[in-house]
Protein backbone atom coordinates (compact mmCIF):
# COMPACT_ATOMS: atom_id res chain seq x y z
CA UNK A 1 0.00 0.00 0.00
CA UNK A 2 1.18 3.54 -0.75
CA UNK A 3 -0.52 5.01 2.31
CA UNK A 4 1.56 6.88 4.84
CA UNK A 5 0.06 9.10 7.49
CA UNK A 6 2.12 11.84 9.12
CA UNK A 7 0.10 11.72 12.34
CA UNK A 8 -0.04 7.99 12.96
CA UNK A 9 2.89 6.34 11.14
CA UNK A 10 6.53 6.37 12.32
CA UNK A 11 7.68 9.73 10.96
CA UNK A 12 10.17 11.07 13.51
CA UNK A 13 13.69 9.69 14.14
CA UNK A 14 14.05 9.89 17.91
CA UNK A 15 16.60 9.31 20.66
CA UNK A 16 15.44 8.13 24.05
CA UNK A 17 16.90 9.20 27.40
CA UNK A 18 18.81 5.90 27.47
CA UNK A 19 20.46 6.73 24.15
CA UNK A 20 18.57 4.18 22.03
CA UNK A 21 17.22 5.29 18.65
CA UNK A 22 13.86 4.53 17.07
CA UNK A 23 11.33 5.83 14.57
CA UNK A 24 8.23 7.14 16.32
CA UNK A 25 4.87 8.66 15.58
CA UNK A 26 3.62 11.97 16.94
CA UNK A 27 2.07 10.30 19.99
CA UNK A 28 5.29 8.44 20.75
CA UNK A 29 6.92 11.62 22.02
CA UNK A 30 4.71 11.15 25.10
CA UNK A 31 6.28 7.81 26.03
CA UNK A 32 6.94 7.83 29.78
CA UNK A 33 9.18 4.76 30.02
CA UNK A 34 12.53 5.91 28.67
CA UNK A 35 11.01 9.05 27.06
CA UNK A 36 12.28 10.58 23.81
CA UNK A 37 14.59 13.52 24.45
CA UNK A 38 15.75 14.56 20.98
CA UNK A 39 15.08 14.42 17.25
CA UNK A 40 17.92 12.84 15.23
CA UNK A 41 16.99 13.90 11.71
CA UNK A 42 19.30 13.21 8.72
CA UNK A 43 19.39 16.92 7.82
CA UNK A 44 19.47 20.10 9.89
CA UNK A 45 16.46 21.55 8.05
CA UNK A 46 14.53 18.35 8.74
CA UNK A 47 15.29 18.73 12.45
CA UNK A 48 13.92 22.27 12.39
CA UNK A 49 10.97 21.20 10.27
CA UNK A 50 10.05 18.39 12.65
CA UNK A 51 10.20 20.71 15.66
CA UNK A 52 7.88 23.13 13.88
CA UNK A 53 5.63 20.28 12.74
CA UNK A 54 5.19 19.07 16.34
CA UNK A 55 4.54 22.60 17.59
CA UNK A 56 1.96 23.00 14.81
CA UNK A 57 0.19 19.73 15.67
CA UNK A 58 -0.21 20.69 19.33
CA UNK A 59 -1.11 24.33 18.55
CA UNK A 60 -3.83 23.22 16.14
CA UNK A 61 -5.23 20.05 17.67
CA UNK A 62 -4.34 19.96 21.37
CA UNK A 63 -3.19 23.30 22.82
CA UNK A 64 -3.56 24.63 26.36
CA UNK A 65 -6.37 27.16 26.70
CA UNK A 66 -4.90 28.95 29.75
CA UNK A 67 -1.62 29.58 31.54
CA UNK A 68 -2.70 27.20 34.27
CA UNK A 69 -3.49 24.33 31.91
CA UNK A 70 -0.22 24.93 30.04
CA UNK A 71 1.71 24.65 33.32
CA UNK A 72 -0.17 21.53 34.38
CA UNK A 73 0.59 19.86 31.05
CA UNK A 74 4.25 20.87 31.29
CA UNK A 75 4.52 19.19 34.69
CA UNK A 76 2.19 16.27 33.95
CA UNK A 77 1.91 15.68 30.19
CA UNK A 78 -1.14 14.12 28.62
CA UNK A 79 -0.99 10.40 27.89
CA UNK A 80 -0.44 8.93 24.45
CA UNK A 81 -4.06 7.80 24.45
CA UNK A 82 -5.29 11.32 25.18
CA UNK A 83 -3.21 12.80 22.35
CA UNK A 84 -4.36 10.10 19.93
CA UNK A 85 -7.96 11.01 20.75
CA UNK A 86 -7.23 14.73 20.26
CA UNK A 87 -5.75 14.24 16.80
CA UNK A 88 -8.10 11.51 15.57
CA UNK A 89 -10.45 13.74 13.59
CA UNK A 90 -7.55 15.30 11.65
CA UNK A 91 -5.94 12.02 10.58
CA UNK A 92 -7.57 11.97 7.07
CA UNK A 93 -5.91 15.32 6.28
CA UNK A 94 -2.42 13.89 6.85
CA UNK A 95 -2.41 11.05 4.33
CA UNK A 96 0.56 11.37 2.00
CA UNK A 97 -1.01 9.54 -0.97
CA UNK A 98 -4.42 8.68 -2.30
CA UNK A 99 -7.16 9.83 -4.65
CA UNK A 100 -8.61 12.53 -2.42
CA UNK A 101 -7.08 14.90 0.11
CA UNK A 102 -3.31 14.46 0.47
CA UNK A 103 -1.02 16.25 2.88
CA UNK A 104 0.26 19.62 1.57
CA UNK A 105 -0.46 18.70 -2.05
CA UNK A 106 -2.72 20.15 -4.73
CA UNK A 107 -6.25 18.78 -4.61
CA UNK A 108 -7.18 17.02 -7.84
CA UNK A 109 -5.66 17.23 -11.30
CA UNK A 110 -3.82 20.48 -11.97
CA UNK A 111 -1.70 19.92 -15.07
CA UNK A 112 1.67 20.53 -13.49
CA UNK A 113 5.16 19.81 -14.79
CA UNK A 114 7.06 16.66 -13.80
CA UNK A 115 10.44 17.27 -12.20
CA UNK A 116 12.87 15.23 -10.11
CA UNK A 117 12.05 14.66 -6.44
CA UNK A 118 15.26 16.56 -5.71
CA UNK A 119 13.35 19.75 -6.52
CA UNK A 120 11.71 19.44 -3.10
CA UNK A 121 14.97 20.41 -1.44
CA UNK A 122 15.42 24.14 -1.02
CA UNK A 123 19.13 24.10 -1.82
CA UNK A 124 18.52 22.39 -5.18
CA UNK A 125 17.68 24.09 -8.49
CA UNK A 126 14.08 25.22 -8.87
CA UNK A 127 11.55 23.67 -11.17
CA UNK A 128 11.96 26.41 -13.78
CA UNK A 129 15.76 26.06 -13.84
CA UNK A 130 15.60 22.28 -14.28
CA UNK A 131 12.94 22.49 -16.99
CA UNK A 132 14.85 25.12 -18.98
CA UNK A 133 18.24 23.53 -18.25
CA UNK A 134 19.52 26.85 -16.88
CA UNK A 135 20.90 25.43 -13.63
CA UNK A 136 24.44 25.42 -15.00
CA UNK A 137 25.97 26.85 -11.82
CA UNK A 138 23.63 25.07 -9.38
CA UNK A 139 24.51 21.56 -8.24
CA UNK A 140 21.73 19.15 -9.11
CA UNK A 141 21.12 17.02 -6.06
CA UNK A 142 22.00 13.36 -6.00
CA UNK A 143 18.84 12.77 -3.98
CA UNK A 144 16.53 11.34 -6.61
CA UNK A 145 14.83 8.47 -4.75
CA UNK A 146 12.97 9.20 -1.52
CA UNK A 147 11.19 6.90 0.88
CA UNK A 148 7.69 7.97 1.85
CA UNK A 149 8.96 9.29 5.18
CA UNK A 150 11.74 11.32 3.55
CA UNK A 151 9.35 12.62 0.90
CA UNK A 152 6.86 13.69 3.57
CA UNK A 153 9.52 15.62 5.51
CA UNK A 154 10.99 17.17 2.36
CA UNK A 155 7.52 18.30 1.30
CA UNK A 156 6.77 19.88 4.69
CA UNK A 157 10.10 21.75 4.76
CA UNK A 158 9.58 22.81 1.14
CA UNK A 159 6.21 24.38 1.92
CA UNK A 160 7.09 25.72 5.38
CA UNK A 161 10.27 27.58 4.33
CA UNK A 162 9.60 28.09 0.61
CA UNK A 163 11.93 30.77 -0.84
CA UNK A 164 11.40 32.82 -3.95
CA UNK A 165 11.38 30.35 -6.82
CA UNK A 166 10.84 32.42 -9.94
CA UNK A 167 7.73 34.04 -11.36
CA UNK A 168 4.61 32.64 -9.76
CA UNK A 169 6.41 30.31 -7.33
CA UNK A 170 5.32 31.79 -4.01
CA UNK A 171 7.20 32.08 -0.74
CA UNK A 172 6.15 30.64 2.61
CA UNK A 173 3.71 32.26 5.05
CA UNK A 174 6.75 34.06 6.51
CA UNK A 175 8.35 34.96 3.21
CA UNK A 176 11.59 33.50 1.87
CA UNK A 177 14.37 32.53 4.26
CA UNK A 178 12.60 33.18 7.59
CA UNK A 179 14.54 32.93 10.83
CA UNK A 180 13.04 30.53 13.37
CA UNK A 181 13.80 30.98 17.06
CA UNK A 182 12.68 28.40 19.61
CA UNK A 183 12.95 28.20 23.37
CA UNK A 184 15.64 25.55 23.89
CA UNK A 185 15.33 23.92 27.31
CA UNK A 186 18.68 22.71 28.61
CA UNK A 187 18.06 21.45 32.14
CA UNK A 188 15.02 21.04 34.38
CA UNK A 189 15.94 20.45 38.02
CA UNK A 190 19.34 19.28 36.80
CA UNK A 191 17.89 16.72 34.38
CA UNK A 192 17.61 16.64 30.62
CA UNK A 193 14.16 17.80 29.44
CA UNK A 194 11.98 15.48 27.40
CA UNK A 195 11.24 16.21 23.77
CA UNK A 196 7.63 16.88 24.69
CA UNK A 197 8.74 19.60 27.12
CA UNK A 198 10.94 21.13 24.41
CA UNK A 199 7.99 21.27 22.04
CA UNK A 200 5.43 22.33 24.65
CA UNK A 201 7.61 25.28 25.70
CA UNK A 202 6.95 26.78 22.25
CA UNK A 203 3.25 25.94 21.78
CA UNK A 204 1.01 29.02 22.01
CA UNK A 205 -2.17 29.07 24.04
CA UNK A 206 -5.41 28.59 22.18
CA UNK A 207 -8.46 26.44 21.61
CA UNK A 208 -8.32 23.17 19.72
CA UNK A 209 -9.64 23.68 16.21
CA UNK A 210 -13.11 22.33 15.52
CA UNK A 211 -13.29 19.69 12.80
CA UNK A 212 -15.54 21.85 10.64
CA UNK A 213 -12.72 24.43 10.53
CA UNK A 214 -10.16 22.00 9.11
CA UNK A 215 -10.81 23.01 5.46
CA UNK A 216 -9.93 26.60 6.41
CA UNK A 217 -6.81 25.46 8.29
CA UNK A 218 -5.42 22.79 5.94
CA UNK A 219 -5.32 24.44 2.49
CA UNK A 220 -4.83 21.12 0.67
CA UNK A 221 -8.37 20.13 1.71
CA UNK A 222 -9.93 22.61 -0.72
CA UNK A 223 -9.13 23.95 -4.20
CA UNK A 224 -6.00 26.09 -4.07
CA UNK A 225 -6.38 29.84 -3.60
CA UNK A 226 -4.28 30.58 -6.66
CA UNK A 227 -2.64 33.95 -7.18
CA UNK A 228 -2.38 34.30 -10.95
CA UNK A 229 -4.88 37.17 -10.77
CA UNK A 230 -2.91 38.87 -7.98
CA UNK A 231 -5.09 37.49 -5.20
CA UNK A 232 -3.48 37.54 -1.77
CA UNK A 233 -4.31 35.46 1.30
CA UNK A 234 -4.42 37.10 4.72
CA UNK A 235 -5.43 35.72 8.16
CA UNK A 236 -8.89 37.19 7.54
CA UNK A 237 -9.39 35.06 4.42
CA UNK A 238 -8.84 31.71 6.16
CA UNK A 239 -8.44 30.39 9.69
CA UNK A 240 -5.40 32.07 11.33
CA UNK A 241 -4.07 28.61 12.30
CA UNK A 242 -3.20 28.17 8.62
CA UNK A 243 0.02 30.02 9.50
CA UNK A 244 1.30 26.61 10.69
CA UNK A 245 0.18 24.80 7.53
CA UNK A 246 0.76 27.24 4.68
CA UNK A 247 0.87 25.76 1.18
CA UNK A 248 2.41 28.36 -1.14
CA UNK A 249 3.64 25.79 -3.67
CA UNK A 250 1.40 23.73 -5.91
CA UNK A 251 2.92 20.27 -5.64
CA UNK A 252 1.93 16.63 -6.01
CA UNK A 253 4.16 13.70 -5.13
CA UNK A 254 4.23 10.66 -7.41
CA UNK A 255 4.76 7.46 -5.43
CA UNK A 256 5.58 4.22 -7.14
CA UNK A 257 6.15 0.66 -6.02
CA UNK A 258 9.80 0.00 -5.21
CA UNK A 259 10.06 -3.27 -7.12
CA UNK A 260 13.88 -3.07 -7.35
CA UNK A 261 14.19 -2.34 -3.61
CA UNK A 262 16.24 0.81 -4.19
CA UNK A 263 17.26 2.47 -0.91
CA UNK A 264 16.28 6.04 -0.08
CA UNK A 265 19.10 8.38 -1.14
CA UNK A 266 18.69 10.30 2.10
CA UNK A 267 18.34 7.65 4.81
CA UNK A 268 19.29 4.38 3.16
CA UNK A 269 16.03 2.72 4.19
CA UNK A 270 14.31 0.43 1.69
CA UNK A 271 10.65 1.39 1.51
CA UNK A 272 7.87 -0.45 -0.31
CA UNK A 273 7.05 2.73 -2.23
CA UNK A 274 9.29 5.61 -3.23
CA UNK A 275 9.04 9.07 -4.72
CA UNK A 276 11.24 9.86 -7.73
CA UNK A 277 9.26 12.68 -9.35
CA UNK A 278 6.95 15.45 -8.29
CA UNK A 279 4.48 17.56 -10.22
CA UNK A 280 4.67 21.33 -9.79
CA UNK A 281 2.89 24.39 -11.05
CA UNK A 282 3.15 28.14 -10.50
CA UNK A 283 0.83 30.70 -8.87
CA UNK A 284 0.09 28.97 -5.61
CA UNK A 285 -1.24 30.79 -2.54
CA UNK A 286 0.30 34.22 -1.97
CA UNK A 287 0.40 34.85 1.80
CA UNK A 288 0.68 38.43 3.09
CA UNK A 289 0.54 40.22 6.48
CA UNK A 290 0.97 37.08 8.60
CA UNK A 291 2.71 37.06 12.00
CA UNK A 292 4.14 33.65 12.85
CA UNK A 293 4.79 32.91 16.56
CA UNK A 294 8.12 31.15 15.92
CA UNK A 295 9.80 34.01 14.06
CA UNK A 296 11.08 37.46 15.12
CA UNK A 297 9.66 40.45 13.25
CA UNK A 298 11.12 43.81 12.26
CA UNK A 299 9.50 47.20 11.73
CA UNK A 300 11.28 48.85 8.80
CA UNK A 301 9.33 52.11 8.74
CA UNK A 302 9.04 53.71 12.22
CA UNK A 303 5.86 55.47 11.08
CA UNK A 304 4.19 52.24 10.01
CA UNK A 305 2.77 49.39 12.09
CA UNK A 306 3.63 46.85 9.38
CA UNK A 307 6.11 44.19 10.51
CA UNK A 308 8.37 42.02 8.36
CA UNK A 309 9.87 38.68 9.23
CA UNK A 310 13.52 38.65 10.28
CA UNK A 311 15.51 36.66 7.74
CA UNK A 312 18.15 34.09 8.60
CA UNK A 313 21.62 35.71 8.44
CA UNK A 314 24.17 34.72 5.83
CA UNK A 315 26.90 34.20 8.44
CA UNK A 316 26.92 32.30 11.71
CA UNK A 317 24.78 33.38 14.62
CA UNK A 318 26.70 35.66 16.95
CA UNK A 319 26.09 38.32 19.54
CA UNK A 320 25.21 40.83 16.81
CA UNK A 321 21.95 38.87 16.36
CA UNK A 322 20.94 38.64 20.02
CA UNK A 323 19.00 41.92 20.41
CA UNK A 324 15.51 41.37 19.13
CA UNK A 325 15.94 37.65 18.46
CA UNK A 326 16.94 36.51 21.96
CA UNK A 327 15.50 39.29 24.09
CA UNK A 328 13.19 42.27 23.74
CA UNK A 329 14.35 45.87 23.89
CA UNK A 330 11.60 48.49 24.31
CA UNK A 331 11.43 50.79 21.32
CA UNK A 332 13.66 48.57 19.17
CA UNK A 333 12.69 47.81 15.57
CA UNK A 334 13.02 44.04 16.10
CA UNK A 335 10.61 42.07 18.27
CA UNK A 336 11.37 38.52 19.47
CA UNK A 337 9.28 35.61 18.30
CA UNK A 338 6.08 35.34 20.32
CA UNK A 339 7.13 31.91 21.62
CA UNK A 340 10.28 33.44 23.17
CA UNK A 341 8.69 36.54 24.70
CA UNK A 342 5.71 34.53 26.02
CA UNK A 343 7.95 31.96 27.67
CA UNK A 344 10.17 34.58 29.34
CA UNK A 345 7.43 36.94 30.49
CA UNK A 346 4.53 34.59 31.26
CA UNK A 347 5.72 31.01 31.68
CA UNK A 348 9.15 31.22 33.25
CA UNK A 349 7.92 32.98 36.43
CA UNK A 350 5.71 29.95 37.11
CA UNK A 351 8.60 27.54 36.54
CA UNK A 352 11.09 29.04 39.00
CA UNK A 353 10.91 26.13 41.42
CA UNK A 354 11.53 23.68 38.56
CA UNK A 355 15.04 25.04 38.09
CA UNK A 356 14.62 25.61 34.35
CA UNK A 357 17.74 26.47 32.35
CA UNK A 358 17.27 27.43 28.73
CA UNK A 359 18.62 29.31 25.73
CA UNK A 360 17.32 30.23 22.29
CA UNK A 361 17.83 27.91 19.30
CA UNK A 362 17.89 29.83 16.01
CA UNK A 363 17.94 28.40 12.51
CA UNK A 364 16.87 28.98 8.94
CA UNK A 365 17.83 29.16 5.30
CA UNK A 366 19.91 32.21 4.44
CA UNK A 367 18.74 33.38 1.04
CA UNK A 368 19.71 35.93 -1.58
CA UNK A 369 16.39 36.11 -3.41
CA UNK A 370 16.10 32.60 -4.95
CA UNK A 371 19.75 31.72 -4.28
CA UNK A 372 20.49 29.60 -1.21
CA UNK A 373 23.49 30.87 0.75
CA UNK A 374 23.27 28.08 3.29
CA UNK A 375 21.32 26.64 6.20
CA UNK A 376 22.49 28.28 9.41
CA UNK A 377 21.76 27.38 13.02
CA UNK A 378 23.09 28.33 16.40
CA UNK A 379 22.26 28.99 20.04
CA UNK A 380 21.81 32.29 21.82
CA UNK A 381 21.58 32.91 25.57
CA UNK A 382 18.28 33.97 27.04
CA UNK A 383 17.82 37.06 29.19
CA UNK A 384 16.02 35.59 32.22
CA UNK A 385 16.19 38.44 34.75
CA UNK A 386 12.92 38.15 36.75
CA UNK A 387 12.58 41.88 37.51
CA UNK A 388 10.92 43.46 34.43
CA UNK A 389 12.52 46.88 35.03
CA UNK A 390 16.01 45.44 35.36
CA UNK A 391 15.44 43.12 32.38
CA UNK A 392 14.50 46.15 30.32
CA UNK A 393 17.62 48.05 31.45
CA UNK A 394 19.89 45.09 30.70
CA UNK A 395 18.31 44.64 27.27
CA UNK A 396 18.82 48.31 26.44
CA UNK A 397 22.46 48.20 27.57
CA UNK A 398 23.25 45.08 25.55
CA UNK A 399 21.53 46.52 22.50
CA UNK A 400 23.54 49.73 22.75
CA UNK A 401 26.79 47.75 23.00
CA UNK A 402 25.91 45.75 19.89
CA UNK A 403 24.91 48.92 18.01
CA UNK A 404 28.20 50.54 19.02
CA UNK A 405 30.09 47.48 17.77
CA UNK A 406 28.37 47.75 14.40
CA UNK A 407 29.44 51.40 14.19
CA UNK A 408 32.97 50.48 15.25
CA UNK A 409 33.03 47.94 12.42
CA UNK A 410 32.32 50.74 9.94
CA UNK A 411 35.07 52.92 11.45
CA UNK A 412 37.55 50.05 11.17
CA UNK A 413 36.66 49.40 7.53
CA UNK A 414 37.14 53.04 6.57
CA UNK A 415 40.45 53.26 8.44
CA UNK A 416 41.80 50.19 6.66
CA UNK A 417 40.60 51.50 3.30
CA UNK A 418 42.49 54.75 3.92
CA UNK A 419 45.58 52.86 5.05
CA UNK A 420 45.82 50.66 1.99
CA UNK A 421 44.56 53.46 -0.28
CA UNK A 422 41.43 51.74 -1.58
CA UNK A 423 39.11 54.67 -2.01
CA UNK A 424 37.55 53.18 -5.13
CA UNK A 425 35.30 50.13 -5.22
CA UNK A 426 38.27 47.86 -6.01
CA UNK A 427 38.71 44.55 -4.24
CA UNK A 428 37.01 44.97 -0.86
CA UNK A 429 37.67 41.37 0.23
CA UNK A 430 40.44 42.15 2.79
CA UNK A 431 38.38 44.96 4.28
CA UNK A 432 35.24 42.84 4.55
CA UNK A 433 37.27 40.00 6.05
CA UNK A 434 38.67 42.41 8.65
CA UNK A 435 35.18 43.60 9.56
CA UNK A 436 33.95 40.01 9.97
CA UNK A 437 36.98 39.25 12.10
CA UNK A 438 36.04 42.04 14.50
CA UNK A 439 32.80 40.26 15.37
CA UNK A 440 34.54 36.90 15.59
CA UNK A 441 37.29 38.22 17.86
CA UNK A 442 34.75 39.83 20.18
CA UNK A 443 32.29 36.91 20.32
CA UNK A 444 33.79 35.20 23.36
CA UNK A 445 34.38 38.53 25.10
CA UNK A 446 30.75 39.54 24.67
CA UNK A 447 29.52 36.24 26.09
CA UNK A 448 31.66 36.81 29.18
CA UNK A 449 30.34 40.37 29.44
CA UNK A 450 26.77 39.10 29.04
CA UNK A 451 27.23 36.60 31.86
CA UNK A 452 28.73 39.29 34.08
CA UNK A 453 25.95 41.78 33.39
CA UNK A 454 23.16 39.28 33.94
CA UNK A 455 24.66 37.93 37.17
CA UNK A 456 25.50 41.30 38.79
CA UNK A 457 23.28 42.26 41.69
CA UNK A 458 23.48 45.89 40.61
CA UNK A 459 23.68 47.13 37.05
CA UNK A 460 26.39 49.70 36.25
CA UNK A 461 25.90 50.63 32.56
CA UNK A 462 28.75 53.15 32.50
CA UNK A 463 31.30 50.71 33.90
CA UNK A 464 30.19 48.00 31.48
CA UNK A 465 30.29 50.41 28.52
CA UNK A 466 33.85 51.42 29.44
CA UNK A 467 34.79 47.77 29.70
CA UNK A 468 33.38 47.13 26.24
CA UNK A 469 35.12 50.19 24.82
CA UNK A 470 38.39 48.67 25.99
CA UNK A 471 37.56 45.44 24.15
CA UNK A 472 36.70 47.38 20.99
CA UNK A 473 39.97 49.32 21.17
CA UNK A 474 42.04 46.17 21.65
CA UNK A 475 40.36 44.25 18.82
CA UNK A 476 40.27 47.09 16.29
CA UNK A 477 43.91 48.10 16.69
CA UNK A 478 45.05 44.49 16.57
CA UNK A 479 43.13 43.84 13.35
CA UNK A 480 44.28 47.11 11.80
CA UNK A 481 47.94 46.30 12.55
CA UNK A 482 47.56 42.85 10.98
CA UNK A 483 45.92 44.16 7.80
CA UNK A 484 48.09 47.28 7.39
CA UNK A 485 51.39 46.58 9.22
CA UNK A 486 53.55 49.65 9.58
CA UNK A 487 56.70 47.76 8.59
CA UNK A 488 55.32 46.56 5.23
CA UNK A 489 57.23 49.25 3.35
CA UNK A 490 57.90 47.02 0.36
CA UNK A 491 54.21 46.70 -0.46
CA UNK A 492 52.47 49.62 1.23
CA UNK A 493 53.17 53.31 1.57
CA UNK A 494 53.73 53.91 5.33
CA UNK A 495 52.39 57.48 5.41
CA UNK A 496 48.69 56.62 4.88
CA UNK A 497 49.04 53.76 7.38
CA UNK A 498 50.40 56.04 10.08
CA UNK A 499 47.72 58.65 9.45
CA UNK A 500 44.86 56.14 9.34
CA UNK A 501 45.99 54.51 12.57
CA UNK A 502 46.26 57.91 14.25
CA UNK A 503 42.72 58.80 13.23
CA UNK A 504 41.43 55.39 14.34
CA UNK A 505 43.07 55.87 17.73
CA UNK A 506 41.53 59.32 18.08
CA UNK A 507 38.08 57.97 17.26
CA UNK A 508 38.46 55.27 19.88
CA UNK A 509 39.34 58.01 22.36
CA UNK A 510 36.12 59.88 21.59
CA UNK A 511 37.54 62.54 19.24
CA UNK A 512 36.25 63.61 15.83
CA UNK A 513 32.61 63.23 14.87
CA UNK A 514 32.98 59.45 14.55
CA UNK A 515 34.48 59.12 18.01
CA UNK A 516 31.78 61.28 19.56
CA UNK A 517 29.08 59.19 17.95
CA UNK A 518 30.72 55.97 19.14
CA UNK A 519 30.79 57.27 22.71
CA UNK A 520 27.15 58.35 22.52
CA UNK A 521 26.15 54.88 21.29
CA UNK A 522 27.98 53.40 24.27
CA UNK A 523 26.25 55.84 26.59
CA UNK A 524 29.56 57.43 27.64
CA UNK A 525 30.35 61.09 28.13
CA UNK A 526 32.26 62.61 25.25
CA UNK A 527 35.76 63.78 26.35
CA UNK A 528 36.00 67.49 27.03
CA UNK A 529 37.57 69.40 24.16
CA UNK A 530 36.94 66.61 21.64
CA UNK A 531 35.44 69.07 19.18
CA UNK A 532 38.59 71.21 19.35
CA UNK A 533 41.10 68.41 18.85
CA UNK A 534 43.35 69.51 16.05
CA UNK A 535 43.88 67.22 13.09
CA UNK A 536 41.12 64.83 14.10
CA UNK A 537 39.63 64.36 10.67
CA UNK A 538 36.62 62.18 10.17
CA UNK A 539 36.94 58.48 9.38
CA UNK A 540 33.26 57.68 9.20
Amino acid sequence: MTTFNLLTDPLIPLRRASGSLFLGSVADILDTDDPPVAIVAPRADFHLGLMEFLVAVFATLDPANSDRSWLERFRRPATKRQLEEAIAAAIPYFELAGEGVTFMQELGDFGGKRVSAGALFIEGPGAISVENNTDVFTRRLRTQTLSRRSAALALYVHQNFAPSGGKGYRTSVRGGGPLTTLVNLQRIAGRQPTLFQQVWANVPKGEAAAADEYPRIFPWAVPTRTSADGRQTTPEDVNPLQMFWGMPRRVRLHLEENVDRIPCDLTGEIDTHVCRTVEVRDYGTNYTTWMHPLTPYRRIDPKSEEMYRVAAPADRFGFRHWPGAAFETPGASVKPAACVSTFVAERLPNLRREGVEFGIYAAGYAMDSAKVLGFVEGNMPALVEPDPAKRKAIGELLSHLVEATAYAEAILGIAIRKAVQREDAGDATPIEAAKRRLWDDLEGRFRILFEGITSDAALDPEARAKEWLGELRRAQLSIFDDVAPIDAFSTLNPAPIVEARRLLTLCLAGYAESGRKLYKLLGLAVPEGSKKKSGAKETA
